[in-house]
């Protein structure tokens, strides 16, 4: 994502919400994303507030999970120390003008969306 949007000027502004504490949250984008804009959600408001429901055993330790684990552990990523509620499925959304206008349904924890072309889903 950081790649993308560094590379479109009218990719959208990207901010990311986590349940870790500000300073945590500090450190790892600090080391990834420093322009990264970000907010602590410890109490995870934002998530009920955008449905984002608890996973079960499928979605947090099923075959597809493995596969996207290993191919992160190849590329060098790695699970750090968990904060907040492991078991809280993740979200992606694009809001525009106050409206979700796109958003990522996670079949399991290792999903992820695509994030190219959201400036042309802004527009």
């Amino acid at each position: 994502m950081r790649a993308l949007s560094e590379a479109d000027p009218d990719y959208p502004n990207v901010l990311f919400v986590h349940q870790g504490s500000v300073n945590s949250g500090k450190r790892f984008f600090n080391r990834f994303w420093p322009e990264a804009r970000a907010v602590s959600d410890k109490g995870a408001d934002f998530y009920a507030e955008f449905g984002l429901i608890r996973g079960g055993t499928k979605e947090m330790f099923g075959l597809p999970v493995w596969r996207h684990a290993l191919r992160a552990m190849s590329k060098g990523a790695f699970v750090g120390k968990p904060e907040g509620d492991v078991y809280l499925m993740p979200g992606a959304f694009l809001v525009t003008r106050h409206t979700i206008v796109w958003e990522h349904d996670y079949m399991n924890i290792g999903n992820s969306p695509n994030f190219a072309g959201f400036s042309l889903l802004e527009k």
